[in-house]
């Protein structure tokens, strides 16, 4: 199924994801991760985007970002991603696509918020990088765990009401329900979440959001 054209609900919470163009490496060595992160955290705060979540990956990123209005992730991401790409290009002498396309989002609610905090987390476990989530040491894991002292990144008070769930599927390391449905919507762009929430972002959007269902084979 085509991804929907970008949906994006202020004041609610949205997993964001950018790979690297035909899933090439993106961070080269500590400093690049430190590089994307601090752009990330100035470009969020500039926007007013709150950071719940954020795992850098070799070749691409997952964030959990709440904005404002419905311009705030585009104003931040593109200004991150455009400045990341011409740093790299110009260090590397290279030209052409750097990223995949746009970025992809999909608006949450609170339940599957949990999961993605936690989906976020273990992705570095998942992709065989580490044993253990807190083993990588680009991801928001360590601001869930040190909690109130946090990481300089991770909204921690706007993640204070979820932390217990999700620290439970971290330290689990196991597949949640719920990470089937976070995968695919990553290639949708749909909203997830339960009926009220989705008919919410339905008048908020103006259009209908949910899944429709297959009519009966010819």
């Amino acid at each position: 199924m085509a991804r929907l054209a970008r949906i994006v609900l202020p004041g609610i919470p949205h997993h964001v994801t950018q790979r690297g163009n035909g899933r090439a490496q993106t961070f080269f060595s500590d400093a690049d991760y430190r590089y994307y992160r601090d752009l990330l955290v100035d470009q969020c705060g500039q926007h007013g985007v709150s950071i719940l979540g954020w795992c850098l990956m070799p070749n691409h990123v997952h964030l959990i970002l709440t904005p404002p209005d419905k311009d705030a992730l585009r104003g931040a991401l593109s200004r991150v991603h455009r400045m990341y790409a011409g740093h790299i290009h110009a260090r590397e002498k290279r030209t052409g696509h750097f990223w995949q396309g746009r970025f992809g989002c999909v608006a949450m609610d609170e339940d599957h918020l949990v999961a993605a905090m936690a989906y976020v987390a273990l992705n570095p476990v998942r992709a065989k990088l580490v044993e253990k989530a807190e083993d990588w040491p680009w991801s928001s894991v360590h601001a869930y765990r040190l909690a109130k002292k946090g990481d300089g990144v991770t909204n921690v008070k706007a993640a204070q009401p979820y932390l217990k769930a999700a620290r439970q599927i971290i330290k689990a390391g196991e597949e949640d329900v719920r990470f089937k449905t976070l995968r695919q919507s990553e290639t949708i762009g749909r909203p997830i979440g339960n009926d009220d929430f989705l008919r919410q972002a339905e008048q908020q959007v103006g259009r209908a959001l949910k899944p429709g269902k297959r009519g009966p084979k010819p």
